[in-house]
């Protein structure tokens, strides 16, 4: 008896023990995304702010916003770091989406330990900007609406009147009786179709690829891909070389795994850049490399249904699709991921170390080709082409002897593998060579010497010639930015002012209570929101309606 009430006791107390983790996984917190719109037009830009809380930034601090469809086709997706909480960027709404009803969702990559990822997903309604009138539309189903923000959550919004005038200045008053952890304000013209089916939709998302690790993105973020054959068969245990011309290049390496995954950690790279991926082959084996989308996709199937438009709910879409036009003649912004990048160099010095010397050809006199620059030139290496078959030794300073393999063969930072690649070379197409006459080790791997050319031309058209090497271009962290309606304030009054959003920004807790923006040539509603999260981890939103007459 005593052994089964033992066993009873325990049962007991597993089960509230799992009842216990299960109500403080509930009452976690979690990232919350914010967009500067509902609604957008093809071509447009659509701007986000994610919060990012202090329990789950020791998970990361970089956020990944994707832009995505109900048959979990990833449309666009950029990554954010994080500062002072808040995640603040932009993505853009390709000018050839065609019109329909899409997902914005925000996520860290360290929630892909999760076989089952419940996570809030924004709707944003996309009207392609080439259609003349829409009269319908697929728009999910309501059961998967998430209906947990209270409305009025202590909170008084007041405006200064209740109509205005196009361009009008419009002063809003706020008073909080409640403690939040963060505040947006947003004012935008009122689509009426957006107003009806624009909620939070919760769905259980699943990683887009398990091969992808649940890494800790802090400070910077993950590449991954595959080394496949030409069956796309997975290849284990070949070595991947990540380059990226810089100065200092930088330099990294994989050994695949089981499935041919890999997998590189690029630190503060901000921008936009080229990154070359190389299989190394032992043989003349040819290998291909994939590189892989880090993204969530919907776990189950999404139901819709096609919605019938109102007269009103069509008619402001043509409106907007005609306004959308004339205001890009008077106003072509169009932004994108800068074209920059910039990368701090993990050393203060080339990955290989500080070579034994560096050449500066121009400062030498004009040699034509890469066999009368090393006879000249590179002390202690010696090149030779006997019958087209081109070899690189190299002397090794602590032996006082040459090595007995080829040393590590550098351009523009890059490993080559086929010496010819020198052969035509000028003196007055390289920027400087560093030479390495002693064995260096980087990670696992051990070189025997250093021979690094590089060229005034960063294009790298020669990797044409090498085999199983392969250049992607990635967009890394994405640079702050300023949204454009956060810069203008009062238009030229011979210039169309067709702006949709008029104000979009954090409140500070210790800010005034007031804020003031210009309406734009738009007539109709505009909706004045203040939308945040309280301190007790409730999701409040404050809305007003004003008129534009």
């Amino acid at each position: 008896m005593n052994c089964k009430i033992k066993i009873l006791l325990l049962f007991i107390m597993v089960f509230v023990s799992l009842q216990t983790y299960s109500q403080n996984i509930e009452k976690q917190e979690q990232l919350t995304l914010f967009t500067d719109r509902d609604f957008c037009i093809s071509g447009d830009t659509l701007w986000f702010k994610v919060w990012l809380p202090n329990s789950m930034q020791q998970n990361g601090n970089v956020v990944r916003v994707q832009l995505y469809g109900k048959n979990n086709n990833l449309i666009s997706s950029v990554i954010k770091m994080a500062k002072n909480s808040w995640a603040e960027g932009f993505i853009n709404v390709p000018d050839s989406l065609s019109t329909g009803q899409y997902f914005v969702t925000a996520f860290i990559n360290s929630q892909r330990n999760l076989s089952e990822i419940p996570i809030k997903s924004k709707s944003l309604l996309v009207y392609n900007r080439f259609e003349e009138r829409v009269s319908e539309i697929e728009i999910v189903k309501a059961e998967t609406f998430e209906n947990d923000i209270v409305d009025n959550g202590g909170i008084k919004l007041e405006t200064d009147k209740e109509k205005y005038q196009i361009r009008d200045k419009v002063t809003v008053n706020f008073d909080f009786e409640i403690d939040f952890k963060n505040v947006i304000v947003k004012a935008s013209i009122v689509d009426p179709l957006a107003k009806e089916v624009s909620k939070n939709y919760k769905f259980n998302l699943k990683s887009s690829n398990i091969l992808i690790p649940d890494f800790k993105e802090q400070n910077g973020f993950l590449i991954s891909g595959r080394v496949v054959d030409a069956n796309r068969n997975p290849q284990p245990g070949v070595l991947v070389i990540l380059s990226i011309t810089d100065e200092p290049p930088h330099f990294d390496y994989y050994l695949s795994g089981k499935e041919g995954d890999f997998h590189f950690f690029l630190k503060n790279a901000v921008g936009n850049t080229d990154i070359v991926l190389q299989a190394i082959s032992n043989g003349n084996n040819e290998f291909f490399i994939e590189k892989e989308l880090n993204y969530l996709e919907i776990k189950s199937e999404i139901i819709s249904q096609t919605k019938v438009l109102s007269y009103n709910q069509s008619e402001f879409i043509s409106l907007l699709i005609k306004g959308n036009f004339i205001g890009k003649l008077f106003n072509p912004i169009n932004l994108e991921q800068p074209d920059f990048f910039e990368m701090p160099a993990r050393f203060i010095m080339p990955f290989y170390g500080l070579p034994s010397y560096r050449v500066l050809p121009k400062e030498f006199i004009e040699l034509p080709d890469f066999n009368e620059i090393s006879k000249e030139l590179l002390k202690g290496v010696q090149y030779r082409n006997r019958n087209g078959n081109i070899t690189i030794r190299m002397v090794n300073d602590s032996e006082n002897s040459f090595f007995y393999t080829e040393p590590l063969r550098l351009l523009n930072g890059i490993p080559i593998f086929k010496n010819s690649l020198f052969s035509n070379l000028k003196s007055e197409d390289i920027s400087y060579i560093d030479i390495t006459r002693k064995e260096r080790i980087f990670g696992d791997l051990s070189f025997k010497g250093i021979l690094a050319v590089s060229l005034f031309d960063k294009s790298n058209s020669w990797m044409a010639e090498q085999a199983n090497i392969f250049q992607f271009n990635i967009n890394c962290l994405q640079p702050d930015n300023d949204t454009e309606y956060s810069l203008r304030h009062e238009t030229d009054i011979n210039t169309p002012d067709l702006r949709q959003i008029y104000c979009w920004k954090v409140l500070e807790k210790d800010s005034i209570n007031e804020i003031e923006f210009f309406l734009s040539d738009l007539k109709g509603e505009v909706e004045i929101s203040l939308e945040g999260i309280t301190t007790n981890d409730v999701v409040f939103r404050v809305t007003k309606t004003i008129v534009v007459e």
